[in-house]
């Protein structure tokens, strides 16, 4: 009887360690269904976008290549766009240069060949007084014609813009005038003066041209 009731209780406790380890395998099992079934769900939400985190990663980086490539393009046409800009801007700018120098020569040219229309009449009323010193008898009719021309000369001269220097009485100026040499001066205030002109300064219009030769008192 005793015996019977120890192998009753051996049973039991059998059972029960049976059920305990049904119980476990079935945990353990539920719990790797659940863990395949997460990485089941993640990877189906991926492929559900149908892309890995590695596609997306390699995607992201085509944009940025993509949006930089758009940018260097942009750069460049803006480049060429300037280099034309510069290039037809030099070109303009040279072509610019090349018309003042010719219109500067033509101009200066002008002036000569109005400046020598202008002198023409004097040349020929100097045939006329050679040809008429031939024949002349009166020495101050031949002079006061040479007087004539000289004055006519002068004339055109200024209205070219031709201007004589005054210097004899002047204090001498080294910006205007230039001393081939000094003299003792007749009086005080001459020191530092003009005494004499050796060669006439002269101006024109405004600006000097040739600087008065000139002898100072000290």
């Amino acid at each position: 009887m005793e015996k019977q009731a120890n192998e009753d209780i051996r049973q039991t406790q059998e059972e029960v360690v049976d059920e305990k380890k049904d119980e476990t395998s079935a945990t353990e099992e539920q719990h790797l269904e659940d863990e395949e079934k997460s990485s089941k769900d993640e990877t189906e939400k991926d492929s559900g976008s149908g892309k890995s985190k590695k596609d997306k990663k390699f995607e992201k980086l085509a944009e940025e290549k993509a949006e930089l490539e758009e940018k260097l393009s942009a750069l460049e046409l803006l480049a060429s766009d300037n280099k034309d800009k510069y290039l037809r801007m030099f070109s303009e700018f040279d072509n610019y240069k090349k018309r003042v120098a010719k219109e500067r020569i033509e101009l200066i040219d002008s002036a000569s060949a109005d400046t020598i229309k202008k002198l023409l009449p004097v040349l020929d009323d100097i045939d006329r007084a050679n040809e008429m010193m031939d024949k002349a008898t009166d020495v101050q009719a031949v002079k006061d014609g040479c007087n004539l021309i000289f004055d006519k000369i002068r004339s055109i001269l200024a209205s070219c813009g031709l201007a004589e220097m005054e210097t004899t009485g002047e204090v001498f100026d080294a910006d205007k005038h230039e001393a081939i040499t000094q003299l003792p001066a007749a009086s005080e205030d001459q020191k530092n003066k003009i005494i004499d002109t050796t060669k006439k300064g002269y101006t024109l219009n405004g600006k000097i041209i040739r600087y008065a030769q000139v002898v100072v008192g000290c």
